[in-house]
């Protein structure tokens, strides 16, 4: 999908509806606010850039759960190439490097290369999809009008998996063989359930010719988080089905420590650089 933006757009948000995001907000004042040049050179030549349709799905010679899995990040922790498509089990249980580089490896000849989504472009693309769709401003903050998660409901049409949590981990059943049809259930923060779909499942999700950026899976970004000066505290943003809209919004951002930080509701998106 195609994100355009001039230099002076190509910048992060530090307001979203009117709400500053320091302190205990929505964004801890330390995270960090500079731009890579790598970036800015693609948006100066074509005026803009290419986010995936879809969160990342398992490259092809992953298998899929055949059986209930219990936060076993070995099974899906490793490298492959993601797929960007309708239909996939999206591809979580992936720490950021793991997510880092598998994005990287999508693409890259003499035409074109890919990588793992930026603080930047996320930001670009919710104030794009705001401009060009009935969202508003709101809805970055609030993000029940566009989201899968365990607060709202939504129809669809494809896989379902539900998850449930039972001290001291979540658990995933397998996805549905088949596509099916229905709607998902709304849970409180009692139930410790939520319900994941297949990419793309539902154009309730679907904005400006995106899908799930809002709710679904976590979504890595190269973002750093500056707790720590090793570096190794990133950003992953959006929510997730077990978060609620009005507590984990499309524009939050939550920093976590890479070294070993994979669970089922954390996925990665990939952006492509035209060379």
């Amino acid at each position: 999908v195609w994100i355009p933006c001039t230099l002076d757009e190509y910048k992060k948000c530090t307001t979203w509806n009117n709400q500053t995001q320091t302190g205990t907000t929505l964004q801890s004042s330390n995270w960090e606010t500079t731009v890579e040049n790598g970036e800015t050179l693609q948006i100066k030549k074509y005026g803009g850039f290419y986010v995936a349709r879809y969160e990342a799905g398992l490259a092809t010679d992953i298998k899929e759960f055949t059986e209930t899995q219990q936060q076993l990040n070995s099974i899906y922790n490793k490298d492959g190439l993601p797929q960007s498509r309708a239909g996939q089990i999206p591809w979580m249980f992936i720490d950021w490097n793991h997510a880092k580089k598998n994005a990287e490896s999508m693409y890259n000849n003499n035409y074109v290369s890919s990588g793992l989504i930026t603080g930047t472009q996320w930001d670009v693309m919710l104030n794009k999809i705001v401009e060009k769709t009935d969202l508003t401003d709101i809805d970055l903050t609030s993000s029940d009008n566009w989201g899968n998660y365990r607060n709202t409901q939504i129809k669809y049409k494809g896989r379902l998996a539900i998850a449930y949590y039972s001290s001291p981990n979540w658990y995933l059943p397998v996805f549905n063989k088949e596509i099916t049809e229905g709607e998902t259930s709304l849970y409180n923060i009692d139930n410790f359930k939520a319900d994941l779909l297949t990419t793309g499942a539902s154009d309730y999700t679907h904005k400006y010719h995106t899908f799930d950026v809002a709710g679904s899976l976590w979504e890595w970004t190269e973002e750093d988080s500056h707790y720590k000066s090793d570096n190794q505290y990133r950003v992953f943003r959006g929510g997730s089905c077990i978060n609620a809209y009005n507590d984990f919004s499309v524009c939050y951002r939550y920093g976590v420590y890479t070294v070993n930080s994979s669970s089922f509701n954390i996925g990665f998106r990939v952006v492509l650089y035209i060379k």
